[in-house]
């Protein structure tokens, strides 16, 4: 699907993914890398495939839009070492495109260490149009905004008082927020506004509401 944003044209994704064409750029949030193993250490009994999940996803993505670099807006890696991070750096030696890194919230782990191994790490970056960040602004921004961080979610209501929760891309005029592309991340629900762009993730497909 795609949608249109600070005058460009974006190609979105069902994974929660999103891809620039005019730069051959792929762009995913909130992957949370780390997670799934920091709470089963904790006795949480998550079933250990779902890491595998996680770059299963990441492949696929890869694979069906071919990008000339990958642009990670924050919150990479949940926690501190373990298991997880030594298969992501397994991960992106294998990879034969540039990786870069926007710094959010849990990237808990020296700059360097994400370095060692070839990622580019970054605060922000701004093109002519839009800038990438992990946070969404808090006030009116002088250029659009693409970021992650709050995991945004719909609620979509069926006429026999059924609903559910689905993860979701939120657009507004000046700001596009990505869905959480991790498999075990939590969601929070938005109230859209009347002219706000809304596009569900329903595992293949994806509904613009």
């Amino acid at each position: 699907m795609t949608l249109n944003f600070a005058d460009q044209s974006f190609e979105l994704h069902p994974s929660g993914a999103l891809f620039w064409p005019n730069e051959e750029l792929l762009i995913i949030s909130d992957v949370h890398l780390g997670k799934i193993t920091h709470f089963r250490k904790h006795g949480m009994p998550i079933p250990n495939d779902a890491v595998l999940e996680n770059f299963e996803k990441l492949d696929e993505v890869i694979d069906y839009f071919n990008p000339a670099e990958l642009i990670f807006l924050g919150d990479l890696f949940h926690s501190s070492f373990n298991n997880e991070f030594d298969q992501f750096k397994l991960w992106v030696e294998n990879q034969s495109i540039p990786v870069r890194l926007i710094k959010g919230n849990h990237e808990v782990l020296e700059d360097s260490t994400y370095e060692s191994f070839g990622i580019e790490v970054e605060s922000h970056i701004t093109f002519d149009t839009f800038r990438l960040q992990h946070h969404p602004e808090e006030d009116d921004s002088s250029i659009p905004v693409i970021c992650g961080h709050i995991h945004p979610a719909y609620l979509l209501k069926g006429k026999a008082r059924d609903q559910i929760k689905l993860k979701c891309f939120h657009a507004t005029e000046t700001q596009l927020t990505l869905p959480a592309f991790g498999v075990f991340t939590g969601s929070h629900l938005i109230t859209p506004q009347p002219n706000d762009q809304i596009v569900l993730l329903t595992g293949d497909r994806l509904i613009a509401i």
